[in-house]
């Protein structure tokens, strides 16, 4: 073997042992103190583990179900997030090629005219040619303090937390999929209610005109039934409106038109959203959510970057290198006379640089100082959400139970409002309350309904649910 080749050999055996034994100056890394209680709340929870079922077993909805699959594959801000993914596996494997030399090839030709001396043009002078051809190694450097490793390694935590981040938008579109969806059940359901609604008053309208017609009625009462005609014919209006600003909430969440194959939907008493599983321990916050997840990550690179600051007051140790031919003349380019080498270590030692190196440490510092807030912040919000889910879902469970009852009071008066006003035993205005009172209570009853499901839907995404 020539003896270059065998250099350049040694060479690179040297450079992969330091690599694989040079140190790390980042400061050790220890997860914070969760800065929230091991519990929830007394009475909210059990303090057992829990798992929360995936997104395609809790919501029943066939309906739904498909549209959170149409959302997963064409949202534009799930696919925004997917390609900052990709941007950064690309920026952190730039990074990590550091960690390795890069060898070139290189082949060079050249032509030029030179003189010997100061005599005039033409004499002394010669034209020549000049070939090379090498195997270079360019500024290398040892990374005897592991600051090319720290900065790897905290692009590799960036990477790891934007892709946490494409988690958090993906839970994110199903909890927004999914209240979209259950609102626009309950306009729906109250479509239904309130053409029902304008159906009777139409009928009640009709009867008595035929009544003052007879000489039994009176213009008050016709006057009455008009005005609630028109008040209902006014909330359908309302509520198209509505209906048609969900189903374009809904095409913008699923990322296309709303397909005409989708199955049928369930009421909003069929979701099986009025039951939830036990949350488990707060603890268990940390590893399922993944904004916690992310925020722990983007916390791991600041060590990291603590460590390449730090690096940056030892010693730099870089190394050139070549091997080649070099003739005038391309038929002895390869000849053992045309061999030529070089071997440049190079040692850089700061000395005096106006305090920039520790200014870029002190900010490494803060950097990590601020992640830690942001960390802990993020624990705190995810404690805050669970419990405020976890506080409500009691309370609706018998708000919604007494607006059930309401309801069924609601409609036993007014069957007995309508056969006493037949019978002449009352008068208009007691039938009118009674309607006006069953009315409101079916409204009711379907936004207690609603803000029930919608309770389950926000407990499922704080804590970070699958899908």
């Amino acid at each position: 073997m020539p003896l270059e080749l065998k250099l350049m050999s040694k060479l690179y055996c040297l450079m992969l042992s330091v690599f694989f034994s040079g140190c790390s100056l980042a400061p050790h890394y220890e997860r914070p103190a969760s800065p929230v209680p091991l519990q929830y709340p007394a009475k909210l929870a059990e303090a057992t583990p829990g798992m929360f079922p995936d997104a395609m077993t809790l919501f029943r909805d066939p309906r739904l179900q498909r549209l959170i699959e149409l959302g997963l594959e064409s949202n534009r801000d799930l696919r925004v997030a997917t390609l900052n993914i990709e941007q950064a596996r690309a920026q952190y494997r730039i990074q990590r090629t550091d960690l390795l030399p890069a060898v070139d090839v290189s082949g060079a030709y050249t032509r030029q005219r030179s003189r010997n001396g100061i005599e005039s043009a033409g004499a002394g002078s010669q034209v020549g040619n000049l070939y090379n051809v090498g195997l270079g190694l360019n500024a290398y450097e040892l990374d005897l303090f592991g600051q090319v490793h720290n900065l790897s390694d905290a692009a590799l935590n960036e990477y790891m937390a934007i892709n946490e981040t494409r988690q958090t938008v993906s839970l994110s579109l199903v909890s927004e999929i999914a209240t979209a969806y259950l609102n626009q059940r309950a306009v729906s359901e109250r479509i239904d209610i309130t053409r029902r609604i304008l159906k009777s008053r139409e009928e009640s309208l009709e009867i008595i005109r035929q009544r003052l017609n007879s000489g039994v009625g009176s213009d008050l009462d016709l006057s009455q039934a008009e005005t609630l005609v028109e008040g209902a014919s006014s909330d359908l209006a309302v509520l198209d409106r509505l209906a048609a600003q969900t189903d374009n909430t809904l095409a913008l969440l699923v990322g296309q038109p709303l397909p005409a194959d989708l199955p049928a939907p369930l009421p909003l008493a069929e979701q099986g959203l009025n039951q939830a599983p036990a949350p488990g321990l707060p603890s268990e916050l940390l590893s399922r959510r993944p904004d916690i997840r992310s925020a722990e990550r983007r916390l791991e690179a600041t060590y990291a970057n603590i460590g390449a600051a730090k690096a940056a007051f030892f010693p730099r140790i870089t190394l050139t290198a070549n091997t080649g031919f070099s003739s005038s003349e391309l038929n002895n380019l390869f000849s053992g006379a045309s061999r030529i080498w070089s071997f440049v270590p190079q040692v850089h030692l700061p000395i005096f640089d106006a305090g920039r190196n520790q200014a870029a440490l002190d900010v490494a510092k803060v950097r990590r100082d601020l992640a830690v807030a942001e960390y802990e912040k993020s624990i705190q919000v995810a404690f805050r959400e669970v419990s405020d889910e976890l506080v409500a879902r009691e309370p609706l469970q018998r708000q919604l139970a007494a607006q059930q009852r309401q309801f069924n009071a609601a409609q036993r008066s007014l069957s007995l409002s309508d056969q006493r006003y037949l019978n002449g035993l009352d008068g208009y205005l007691v039938k009118l309350d009674s309607e006006r009172t069953l009315y409101a209570t079916q409204v009711s009853l379907v936004e207690a309904r609603l803000l029930l499901a919608l309770s389950q839907v926000n407990l499922f995404k704080s804590l970070g649910g699958s899908y």
